[in-house]
């Protein structure tokens, strides 16, 4: 039985649900930037949390595959 296959779905739901964020976020650049200081920082925060959220799903991929592997 492979225990993959109905994972999938959620794996691929959380990829488009981020990508979907990063894609509404980027509308919000040109408000938030115009919005001095307070804007600026929020932009950013914002986007250090976006990119946690889509970078971090692709490093638990790629770190799962090597598990018990050593470097030395």
């Amino acid at each position: 039985m492979d225990l993959a296959a109905p994972h999938s779905g959620f794996v691929i739901a959380a990829y488009i649900l981020s990508a979907a964020l990063i894609a509404v976020y980027s509308g919000f650049a040109p408000r938030l930037l115009d919005g001095g200081q307070v804007g600026e920082t929020i932009y950013m925060i914002g986007g250090f949390a976006l990119l946690g959220l889509a970078f971090g799903q692709s490093s638990g991929a790629v770190n799962s595959r090597r598990n018990g592997w050593r470097s030395g």
